[in-house]
């Protein structure tokens, strides 16, 4: 499932991609910039200008309640959204707060890194969960609390984490850097493209970093149209999938890439700001 910052998702079915379909029938359907699928019948995305939500229930789409309608004081818009299944998601809006979902509403808000913005957050099970800020810090969920942040990257910009479980995650910051977890330390920042691993100019962040296990992981490096993978061990040299990026300087409008989700080494699917999509199968 890609959505589209229009208010729009389509859905992959292994072969072909489905017209665009709108997220609500309301007059505005958002900005969304973040969708997560645990199940081919359940998807919950989350909008970049507020506290939307939405559900797809394997056929439609619709707006789900609110995320932190309850806290006006809290940051509007949602950064990042990751669920495990149906009835557990955690979010993390623009600011310092997290959400969860229990399968019916979402909690109040926590403050989780306060004073900072944060970036995105993985969920491989209901018990774990990792989130990162636009500085160097990482905050874990154990299944009931937040942890305090932890610089793992001090003196630079984390960008985006994903974890294939409690013991195996990988972070990755503008520099091109890759930090590993083994479910108590994190690594020293190792070099995974010298071309960097933000997206776009300003360094604008989307999850740029899939691990669906802990034996392969696939990095996105935006403006340069370049992917890099891991296979347990070290990572690749840059791959160009993406020619309109790799070109996108001498192009009236940028074209960067912005994201990747990989369901196996098998299956990974990166998507583009002009709307195009890349299948690894």
């Amino acid at each position: 499932m890609a959505v589209l910052v229009s208010g729009y998702a389509a859905r992959y079915d292994g072969t072909t991609w489905s017209q665009p379909t709108k997220l609500s029938s309301s007059s505005s359907a958002g900005e969304p910039d973040s969708v997560s699928c645990p199940t081919v019948s359940f998807c919950m995305a989350v909008d970049t200008r507020d506290s939307s939500a939405f559900l797809f229930n394997g056929s439609t789409w619709s707006s789900a309640p609110g995320i932190n309608d309850r806290v006006p004081s809290a940051q509007t818009g949602m950064a990042s959204v990751s669920c495990s299944s149906p009835s557990f998601c955690a979010a993390v809006d623009n600011g310092s707060d997290a959400f969860t979902f229990n399968g019916t509403s979402w909690s109040p808000a926590a403050v989780i890194d306060p004073g900072n913005e944060l970036s995105t957050v993985s969920c491989p099970s209901t018990s774990f969960c990792a989130a990162v800020d636009y500085g160097p810090n990482v905050v874990t969920f154990n299944g009931a609390s937040w942890s305090k942040p932890s610089a793992i990257d001090p003196g630079t910009y984390l960008q985006a984490v994903s974890c294939a479980s409690a013991s195996f995650c990988v972070a990755i910051d503008r520099k091109g850097n890759a930090l590993t977890f083994n479910g108590s330390t994190w690594s020293a920042p190792v070099n995974a493209d010298p071309n960097g691993l933000s997206m776009g100019e300003g360094g604008i962040s989307w999850p740029v970093v899939s691990c669906p296990t802990s034996k392969f992981c696939a990095a996105v490096d935006g403006n340069d149209g370049n992917v890099v993978t891991f296979d347990g061990t070290g990572w690749t040299a840059p791959v160009n999938i993406d020619a309109q990026a790799a070109n996108s300087d001498r192009k009236p409008s940028l074209i960067f890439l912005m994201s990747v989700s990989c369901q196996s080494a098998a299956f990974c699917v990166a998507g583009d700001s002009s709307g195009d999509a890349f299948v690894r199968s």
